[in-house]
């Protein structure tokens, strides 16, 4: 299921990037 397999990709993609914010902000 491609649309599975994107949603789940933006979404660790998401993850990615909040942690990087949060490890940059701290």
């Amino acid at each position: 299921m491609p649309a599975l397999f994107a949603f789940l990709h933006h979404v660790a993609a998401f993850a990615l990037v909040a942690a990087l914010v949060v490890e940059f902000v701290l």
